[in-house]
């Protein structure tokens, strides 16, 4: 794969930048007109296209060489007009690209593969399994966004985009420091047809670039909308909102001073797929929803739906109308080696199912889950199992016949049926994204929004999706989001691939974790996303987090169940902290009205309301910013005399352990004196501590209790220790 330096160059430049092929094949340059600067890496020779072969298809090829992924390097390439001609090493297959030079980008499409056939021998064109557009050796900067696919620093940003989800973009670093920039087709999805964009500007035009790219591709709006929204997307979150209730929901969002309020789906459907409507509490359907939605605009909140969109219920009539739909998804095929009398619970069968579900983890809380997921479809007919013998005679055992609605029958030998892709929430049953399913769910899902105005979104389960994950992830959020059309302002999202960057604009949080352990989770999960996704010109939500009550008893991933302290007011300024610190969002989850009944919900929304109105107010400098992104070090803001415009920080550190009862406790320094601020985890009055010290004072603010003194924060740390033994805490 050695590219030789020839003198016939090819030159392919804007007013933006200016790249250089060698007629050997590599690139050679890449220099931007705006700051001068060369964005390969200097030493570097790679073969600027591909083509790969999952073994040799020419005849005198695969007699001579192993049956294997090959892959053939350029080793020509000339221009001829708008068009790059490229020939290969060790294969007769020729490409044909052509290119769109407009002012700030260049765009590549591979128009057609040919073969050139000698005079001699019996011979038909070769396959091509995969097809590298573009490759380039780009040299490191300060920052690599890996979901952009962009590299960049204060100056100059270098990026490589897909024009459609059946390009595959991607980066991947290399031993000689370089990044290799890739963009991509496979023969699975689609190989002619297809194209990339190369962007090179000064970092701070990239979005404007960008969004001009996606106005000329008919991309969705992701740049436009990252500059419109920016960071000011919190919001309010609720599985319970109802007609009778809407008004509740609504003065929490406004009394935690949240600017959107986010329905999760099941608040109003009892199936997803159809989404028919929980007539119990919307009794009226559509009409509900949208006085809902009306409510919550008139309020001068924007409402937002959080929907699953790449799988159906299996209550839904998708799956128990009797005959399950076809167009659900089958991870494996499967052939009958016994005849299946209706009544049989075996099912024996042609070669290994070994892998067709992933088994349970040993004593797992997600066990049952897994198991769950053991369902097949034989012609109309449904079954259940309850164990793959993955040695012969390879069977299926434990059959639960007729399953979901759906009538047991007899089956003749060599019957072709279909393991179904269960989800790992084995509610769900996942669709296949090769039907007109995925767009026809689209299609609902745009109606229910057009008629009731919501305007942000979360695209939940994104991963979801059959393979190739790279194709499909983004495959589906760009049908749904092609048919919500303009509604949509702002979107998060489970899951998400490079082209999903112009579909999904927010990175979604991480809801899995319970309060006593949210510091960790800070520190490992959430400042990872938050910095992976700001190099990608993205912010995040550290928002999915439920405010569970403090006597709640709840289930741990360990298999105890415990009482857990529930949200708490440093929890609360954890979650604002970090999310004003690395330019995200935040919010709140309400899945049950009584959490509205959380003790200190005030003190929580107080909490919030502050530091939302500080990120309005843009009041943090970059430099404090970047203090505040360390996981181990934490700031609550000073309530007395609030200003959002000059609002007081406070560095403090935790007294109590996170799951310690019945009080809380931070202390910090403070204008020199030391301070301990303190509560009671579930009640609205914390308990009375005497507490000798010189220049003593106290003051509340709600539930929380502010203690200082004329001593160093160590010192009072020790009176206060003392001063709650003393009464028994």
């Amino acid at each position: 794969m050695c590219c030789v330096r020839a003198a016939a160059d090819v030159m392919i430049e804007n007013e933006s930048f200016r790249l250089v092929l060698s007629d050997a094949g590599c690139a050679t340059s890449l220099v931007s007109k705006e700051t001068g600067e060369e964005c390969l890496a200097k030493g570097v020779k790679m073969p600027f296209c591909t083509l790969t072969q999952y073994r040799p298809y020419d005849n005198e090829n695969f007699l001579t060489h192993p049956a294997k992924p090959t892959v053939y390097p350029a080793n020509r390439i000339v221009r001829e007009g708008d068009r790059l001609v490229v020939e290969f090493d060790g294969t007769a297959d020729v490409a044909y690209i052509a290119i769109k030079t407009a002012p700030d980008y260049v765009g590549f499409v591979l128009e057609r593969l040919d073969f050139k056939i000698a005079d001699f021998g019996i011979k038909r064109k070769t396959e091509t399994d995969e097809f590298a557009l573009v490759r380039l050796p780009i040299a490191r900067r300060e920052h690599f966004g890996e979901w952009l696919n962009v590299m960049w620093d204060d100056r100059t940003a270098v990026t490589l985009l897909g024009d459609a989800p059946e390009t595959r973009a991607d980066a991947f670093p290399r031993e000689d420091g370089a990044y290799e920039f890739y963009a991509g087709m496979e023969n699975r999805v689609k190989l002619e047809g297809c194209g990339a964009v190369l962007v090179v500007s000064r970092k701070d035009r990239l979005l404007d670039v960008i969004g001009r790219v996606e106005r000329d591709y008919g991309m969705p709006n992701g740049a436009e909308t990252r500059q419109k929204v920016g960071t000011t997307a919190s919001f309010y979150w609720s599985n319970c909102i109802t007609p009778e209730n809407v008004g509740r929901h609504i003065a929490a969002a406004k009394a935690c001073g949240l600017k959107y309020l986010m329905i999760y789906y099941p608040a109003f459907a009892r199936t997803c797929g159809h989404f028919d409507f929980n007539l119990q509490k919307y009794p009226r359907g559509l009409e509900d929803l949208k006085a809902v939605a009306g409510r919550i605009r008139d309020a001068g909140l924007v409402p937002g739906l959080h929907f699953h969109y790449n799988k159906v219920t299996t209550n839904d009539a998708y799956v128990v109308n009797g005959t399950p739909d076809p167009r659900l998804h089958g991870i494996r095929n499967l052939l009958l080696a016994r005849p299946l009398a209706a009544n049989d619970t075996t099912i024996y069968l042609q070669g290994n199912p070994a892998g067709i579900v992933v088994e349970p983890v040993a004593a797992s809380e997600l066990a049952k889950r897994e198991s769950a997921r053991h369902l097949v479809q034989i012609g109309e007919e449904l079954i259940r199992y309850q164990r793959a013998v993955t040695e012969p005679p390879y069977r299926l055992e434990g059959c639960v016949r007729g399953a979901l609605g759906t009538k047991a029958a007899a089956h003749t030998t060599a019957e072709r049926f279909r393991h179904l892709n269960v989800d790992d929430w084995p509610i769900f049953v996942r669709i296949d994204q090769d039907t007109d399913l995925q767009d026809e769910i689209a299609a609902r899902l745009a109606t229910l929004i057009g008629e009731c105005g919501f305007r942000m979104y979360h695209y939940d389960g994104a991963e979801d999706v059959p393979e190739p994950y790279w194709y499909n992830v983004a495959r589906a959020q760009t049908r749904v989001r092609r048919a919500i059309g303009d509604y949509q302002i702002w979107a998060r999202s489970a899951a998400h691939v490079q082209y999903s960057w112009h579909a999904i604009t927010h990175g979604c949080g991480f809801d899995m974790f319970p309060h006593e352990r949210l510091r960790e989770a800070v520190r490992r999960y959430w400042s990872k996303k938050a910095f992976h996704l700001n190099e990608s010109f993205t912010t995040t939500d550290f928002g999915s987090i439920d405010i569970r009550g403090p006597d709640e008893m709840r289930r741990y991933a360990d298999g105890t169940v415990r009482r857990t302290t529930g949200m708490q007011m440093d929890h609360a300024e954890l979650i604002c902290s970090k999310s004003v610190a690395w330019n995200g969002c935040s919010g709140l989850r309400v899945y049950r009205d009584k959490e509205l009944e959380h003790p200190l919900f005030a003190d929580i929304c107080a909490v919030m309301r502050r530091w939302e109105e500080v990120r309005a107010a843009g009041s943090v400098s970059a430099a404090m910013k970047q203090t505040m992104r360390d996981g181990h070090r934490e700031w609550f803001i000073w309530p007395f005399g609030f200003d959002p415009k000059r609002p007081e920080l406070v560095e403090y550190r935790a007294v109590t352990k996170d799951e310690e009862r019945p009080v809380r406790a931070f202390s910090y320094t403070r204008g020199g004196r030391g301070g301990i601020v303190y509560w009671a985890v579930g009640a609205k009055v914390p308990p009375e501590l005497t507490i000798s010290a010189p220049g003593h004072s106290v003051k509340s603010d709600g539930a929380r209790r502010f203690v200082e003194a004329d001593v160093s924060e160590a010192d009072l740390l020790t009176r206060f220790r003392a001063a709650l033994t003393a009464v028994g805490n």
